[in-house]
């Protein structure tokens, strides 16, 4: 008799509670409530907790923007 072993991919959270979005971006959870009442973190309400999307987590971190390269204010001559 032979097993196969299923492979299942790690889920992604979605959701981060206030402390959790917090330590995720090195902030306290007043920054958060900050953040989301200037609408710069989107977050949601179930029952009474307030949870913020991953989304917005990483889009504020702006790990949605990733440069390679030479910087821009770097002369071309210190770089060969």
């Amino acid at each position: 008799m032979s097993t196969t072993l299923l492979k299942i991919a790690p889920t992604e959270q979605l959701l981060y509670g206030r402390r959790s979005a917090a330590a995720a971006l090195d902030l306290s959870p007043g920054a958060v409530d900050q953040l989301i009442a200037a609408g710069k973190l989107r977050a949601i309400r179930i029952g009474r907790r307030v949870l913020i999307t991953a989304e917005s987590v990483r889009r504020l971190a702006g790990a949605d923007q990733v440069e390679v390269g030479i910087p821009k204010n770097l002369s071309a001559e210190r770089w060969p």
